[in-house]
């Protein structure tokens, strides 16, 4: 079983990743750690863990991890597009580059970027405060 869940978190990981490479998007995995907790079990010389067990504690964890020095808090950087996003997609690629964002929502929206200030290319220093327009 826990080598089934290896196998199946491994395979989910290495599909994220090449989904993430052949986008448009600048995210990119760096680190993950994993944490299972619950009541271990052997069958048949198999050892099973019983996630939904009470005395085993919480069930799985995941944790991305940030590249190490992936930020330089004193570098500019170029404003992404994140046109076309939806409005999680954007806020979280955009606070991943340490940039505060505010979002203007128009009247029956339907939840993608539309706008943004500053524009994509622009050179932004880290804490920049992006404008987003969702139509």
């Amino acid at each position: 079983m826990l080598g089934d869940i290896a196998a199946s978190v491994g395979s989910q990981l290495a599909a994220a990743d090449v989904a993430l490479r052949s986008s448009r998007s600048e995210l990119r995995l760096s680190g993950l750690a994993l944490r299972l907790q619950g009541a271990a079990a052997v069958v048949d010389d198999s050892v099973g863990l019983d996630l939904s067990s009470p005395t085993g504690g919480s069930a799985v964890h995941f944790t991305f991890q940030a590249a190490a020095g992936a930020l330089d808090p004193g570098s500019p950087l170029i404003m992404p597009d994140v046109s076309g996003y939806t409005a999680a997609l954007a806020r979280r690629k955009l606070q991943a580059l340490g940039l505060s964002v505010a979002m203007t929502v128009v009247a029956n929206a339907a939840g993608r970027v539309s706008e943004q200030r500053p524009a994509a290319g622009a050179q932004v220093m880290p804490g920049t405060l992006v404008q987003l327009v969702l139509r």
